[in-house]
């Protein structure tokens, strides 16, 4: 994948047929041994457009390329499963992953001879553009520019490391050319800046600088960064000691923070999530990384598992490090305090004494991470104050993760929302098949559809439900789902004790944090039979003015206990209406309330989610909302 796709079986070339045979092998190949959906790759095969036929044509497509890969075996080397198809072969069998695993011990090493040589090595595998040969627009825009950043990285620290050890001459000729492929990827003319400098030739360093500055205005109409205008006036001054190569990202002497936590196991989906954190917030050519983007959601739905996996897949991007830390802004606990948010993030890039005081300890964060690139992950916030202290400034990327909306970040920080949805069909279909086994959802299909379809599509929830599946080897799917919704439905039976996490709890944890006129909201929408509502409905309900309704409706959604489609359109999901009905079981309303929630189940109707110009109340249809 390296270059041009090429297939070898047992040592020997098989020639490929171009088109979309060979957009199909390197969609499958990108994630070797995991279920690729259908949905993902009729995305990669027609750019986002596919046909009424696909399904069809994926099908006789994946045949074609069994034959190709293996005429003779028993069982398909591209077995259909959980919604999708899967490249039986391991890691080690695609080139990409053999990069990863070399450039990953690369830095883990404190030894700058053995991460050179395992960075030569990686970088030896590549033999051209990634995937040039594969027509596809959708992984060109979405996969291969990752790719090339990774290639670039891997080859700035192997120059770097040649730099460190004098070799400066021996990568001039290199370094001219990359700046001739690439003329807006800034740090290749920093190397060779510095290169011709430690070679006595300052002049012809100053002339790179503008050369840089003219590729970067004409491109781009603006300035280079600030690294590089520092180093040419560095270079005008002659200043031979700042010039000199930094450090290796693993050298001895430098402490490098590798705090990320482990993936989950068995990630499933997300691929338009990854590619929209590459498109905001990776290093690219020409530009430097996003400085904060903010991934929210409700409680359960992936937001951690999600930026882990990505912080994990560009972590090589970040040659000072990543820096992670849980502010447990929805947890049994309280949050963490400003101060003790930095002094977690200090411990890993800071020796010796800490100065009091979250002013005092974030300016010296800032000044510890000045001139470096690093990945800082502020996992599960409560709200934009906890975060702005944290926040380095400089170049570097920040991600945060929260239940809340943020919005005071993004409005004032400018950080980028991307918020994370449930699974789609496929993917949740994927990701129990993968935690259950495939060949039982094959085996009962019907019951793996009642096990799917009877909450909401969050991860959490579906590793639960996996969880107690797992308990019985020998039952039958059906008998476990018969089991598992009889009497309190999914969310009873999911938070019951010993589950491998309780959605109620976490549930619970943002409730907290609600005034108690939200809480009483809540606990009343969660006593109607319907769970799409909108301001007028829900002021009928509740008995205050449609205005201060609206107010506190809008309070739920910014921390996702309810979902807003719309201005006027809010949704409880099913773990916020299972916490709801049993409030409201526990603080039965008014007679007066009562009567006003029974309005919407009449006759099977249902409490328009618009307001209506002449009525506190408007009367649709029972499907006027889904």
């Amino acid at each position: 994948m390296l270059g041009p796709l090429e297939l070898d079986r047992d040592g020997e070339p098989v020639a490929l047929p171009r088109g979309r045979q060979r957009t199909l092998l390197a969609t499958l190949a990108l994630r070797p041994g995991s279920s690729v959906p259908t949905g993902v790759i009729a995305d990669r095969l027609w750019d986002e457009r596919p046909p009424a036929s696909a399904q069809v044509t994926i099908r006789n497509h994946v045949k074609r390329l069994r034959r190709l890969l293996d005429p003779a075996a028993r069982t398909p080397v591209v077995p259909f499963e959980g919604g999708g198809y899967r490249l039986a072969i391991a890691d080690a069998d695609v080139d990409l992953y053999r990069f990863r695993d070399l450039t990953g011990r690369a830095a883990a090493t404190a030894d700058p001879e053995q991460e050179a040589r395992l960075l030569r090595q990686a970088l030896a595998l590549w033999r051209g553009p990634a995937l040039g040969d594969v027509d596809s627009a959708s992984l060109h825009r979405e996969v291969v520019p990752t790719l090339a950043e990774e290639y670039a990285q891997a080859l700035h620290r192997r120059i770097r490391l040649d730099m460190r050890r004098g070799a400066h001459a021996e990568v001039i000729t290199e370094l001219r050319r990359l700046v001739s492929e690439d003329p807006l990827r800034e740090r290749f003319w920093a190397q060779l800046m510095r290169a011709l400098h430690h070679t006595g030739r300052r002049a012809e360093a100053l002339v790179c600088y503008e050369q840089c500055r003219r590729a970067v205005a004409d491109a781009l109409g603006v300035e280079p960064s600030a690294e590089l205008r520092e180093l040419h006036q560095r270079l005008l001054a002659g200043d031979a000691a700042a010039l000199r190569p930094g450090p290796s990202a693993a050298g001895p002497g430098r402490r490098v923070p590798r705090q990320l936590p482990p993936e989950v196991a068995h990630f499933t989906g997300r691929s338009h999530h990854l590619a929209a954190l590459d498109m905001v917030c990776a290093p690219a050519a020409g530009r430097s990384p996003a400085g904060l983007v903010a991934l929210v959601g409700e409680a359960g739905v992936g937001k951690t598992a999600l930026a882990v996996r990505w912080a994990h897949r560009v972590r090589e991007s970040f040659p000072d490090g990543q820096l992670h830390v849980d502010l447990r802004g929805y947890a049994p606990d309280a949050p963490l305090s400003p101060s003790t948010a930095l002094a977690t993030l200090l411990s890993g890039v800071h020796e010796g004494p800490l100065p009091e005081g979250a002013d005092a300890r974030g300016a010296l964060l800032r000044s510890v991470l000045s001139g470096k690139r690093v990945l800082v992950l502020l996992d599960n916030a409560r709200d934009a104050e906890q975060v702005r202290p944290l926040l380095p400034g400089g170049d570097h990327t920040v991600v945060v993760t929260s239940r809340n909306q943020l919005r005071g970040l993004v409005a004032k920080e400018g950080a980028h929302r991307l918020p994370v949805d449930r699974l789609t069909a496929a993917d949740a279909a994927a990701l129990l098949g993968e935690l259950i086994g495939h060949h039982r959802c094959t085996a009962e299909p019907e019951a793996t559809a009642r096990l799917l379809g009877r909450g909401p599509r969050l991860p959490l929830l579906l590793r639960n439900i996996a969880e107690r599946v797992n308990r019985y080897p020998r039952a039958l799917l059906a008998e476990v789902a018969d089991a598992l919704y009889d009497g309190d439905g999914p969310a009873g039976v999911l938070c019951a004790p010993g589950a491998a996490a309780d959605p109620s709890a976490l549930v619970s944890w943002t409730y907290r944090t609600l005034p108690p006129e939200a809480r009483r909201l809540h606990r009343l929408l969660g006593a109607r039979p319907e769970r799409v509502v909108g301001p007028r409905a829900a002021a009928a309900v509740s008995g205050a003015s449609v205005r201060e309704t609206g107010r506190l409706l809008d309070s739920l959604a910014e921390v996702n206990l309810l979902l807003q489609w719309t201005p006027y359109e809010f949704e409880l999901d099913a773990l916020s209406t299972s916490r709801a009905r049993a409030d409201s079981a526990a603080r039965p309303p008014h007679p007066g309330v009562s009567r006003a929630i029974s309005v919407g189940a009449m006759s099977g109707r249902r409490i328009s989610a618009a307001p209506a110009r002449n009525s506190a109340i408007s009367v649709g249809s029972s499907d006027a909302v889904t």
